[in-house]
């Protein structure tokens, strides 16, 4: 199968204040290997270093339309997001089924503050509610839900994805994994204990209206998970 690689900048527009702000990105070039698109990111980072937010480079099939063994793709075979400084963060590769990542593929967990970049010019703050499936639990979903004539899980590469906290009310995004970033600036103090309370008072009434009590299993592991006790005390 050809394919090319697509390089793909976002860049700081105007200020950078919390809780949002806005950033760009261009279509850099092309390359016919991930090698040549790396190349291509570093003599950005020699011309640009004072305004990069990050650096995608996107596996893409030469022909667009029809791609065998990758059903119902036609953008990209692979995605990678990259630091200002040229670092990989984070990859994927896209496919039909979803397998699961390793433990330490998973960047965050939940209750980390992170950055979202919205893919549309936007990067705001949120709480992080669940995290990208482990190999662990899809293989356990697998296991349970299908036969042997049939390994399928149900996943594919969309599930790859954040639950993020998006405000104070009950609202939440569900975030592509390689658009969810640690804090690129320092939060003032206020800001951060202000998100902190909305993030306590958000799982709290989470588990009030929608767990039992007392808490089945998997409920208890999500309160533990979430910093919470088995009687819904707050311990973060």
């Amino acid at each position: 199968m050809t394919s090319i690689f697509s390089l793909n900048v976002v860049r700081y527009s105007y200020s950078h204040r919390y809780l949002e702000y806005k950033v760009y990105e261009e279509s850099w070039g092309y390359a016919d290997s991930l090698e040549g698109a790396e190349k291509l990111m570093h003599q950005v980072i020699k011309a640009h270093d004072y305004d990069l937010f990050c650096f995608y480079i996107r596996e893409e099939p030469v022909n667009r339309l029809r791609c065998e063994k990758f059903e119902n793709v036609y953008g990209e075979l692979s995605e990678r997001v990259y630091d200002a400084n040229g670092k990989l963060l984070d990859s994927r590769g896209v496919c039909y089924e979803f397998n699961g990542r390793e433990p330490d593929a998973i960047r965050f967990k939940p209750g980390d503050l992170v950055e979202v970049y919205n893919g549309n010019g936007k990067v705001y703050l949120g709480f992080v509610m669940e995290v990208p499936s482990s190999k662990e639990s899809v293989d356990n979903i697998r296991g349970s839900n299908r036969s042997k004539e049939n390994k399928g899980c149900g996943l594919d590469y969309s599930d790859d994805q954040y639950m993020i906290k998006t405000n104070d009310t009950f609202d939440h995004a569900h975030i592509n994994s390689l658009y969810v970033f640690k804090p690129h600036f320092k939060i003032p103090k206020p800001t951060y204990e202000r998100l902190k309370r909305q993030y306590r008072n958000y799982i709290k009434n989470y588990v009030k209206e929608w767990f039992h009590h007392p808490p089945l299993e998997w409920e208890e592991d999500w309160m533990r998970n979430h910093g919470m006790d088995k009687d819904g005390n707050i311990f973060i």
